[in-house]
């Protein structure tokens, strides 16, 4: 699935973890649209989640899509991934997603 105005192929996974079948793993995931917001969001089914963006099933985004996803990382705990998920949404964290979204 590839970003419309920004250029990224794939998602960007920082923090990879190893997939086993006793384990969730926590997505924080980063979608666009084409007016150019974002949405910043963490989820334990990715494909799941990102079918309610764009179907209506999510009240912040729904008439504003279709949208895109532009970047996720994945953690074993939710703690960690709320803290990742706060950090994107804070100053520091649009700035860096800036950078990396468009290949700074």
């Amino acid at each position: 699935m590839a970003a419309r105005q920004y250029g990224v192929l794939e998602a960007v996974c920082l923090r990879q973890t190893t997939p086993t079948s006793n384990l969730m793993n926590y997505i924080v995931y980063v979608i666009s649209n084409p007016d150019g917001e974002f949405y910043k969001g963490v989820t334990s089914d990715l494909e799941k989640r990102l079918y309610y963006h764009n179907n209506g099933l999510s009240s912040w985004t729904r008439g504003k899509g279709p949208w895109e996803l532009v970047h996720k990382e994945i953690f074993e705990s939710k703690l960690e991934a709320l803290r990742r998920e706060k950090y994107l949404k804070s100053g520091k964290g649009r700035g860096f997603l800036k950078s990396i979204i468009n290949g700074v």
